[in-house]
């Protein structure tokens, strides 16, 4: 488990610029099994950037690399994902432009 995990809370750009350090080195060793892992959980929030910047990596990755990975996967989105994080996750427009993103974001009771 990343010693980042407990502090993000299911924050969702916190977890997409988390695997964006690991993949790219940001004070810290690159490390692409985290990278992967908190890309994926990041995931379930998608904007046309972060769409870009996935598919750029995914398609970086081999198949064998990914296959291996996901029961890890699974484990980071039961642990970290927007349900276990208690987010709600709904469409809506981007401000200014009609193309629909998934924004996920606390719940508040």
């Amino acid at each position: 488990m990343s010693h980042f995990a407990v502090e993000f809370g299911g924050n969702k750009s916190s977890q997409y610029y988390l695997a964006q350090m690991y993949f790219q080195g940001w004070g810290i060793e690159p490390d692409y099994e985290e990278g992967w892992l908190w890309l994926k959980v990041a995931m379930e929030q998608k904007t046309a950037e972060w769409n870009r910047s996935f598919r750029s990596i995914r398609d970086a990755l081999p198949e064998d690399f990914k296959t291996s990975m996901q029961p890890y996967v699974d484990e980071h989105i039961d642990l970290y994902g927007a349900k276990a994080q208690d987010l709600r996750c709904e469409k809506r427009a981007a401000i200014g432009s009609n193309i629909k993103e998934i924004i996920c974001s606390k719940r508040f009771y």
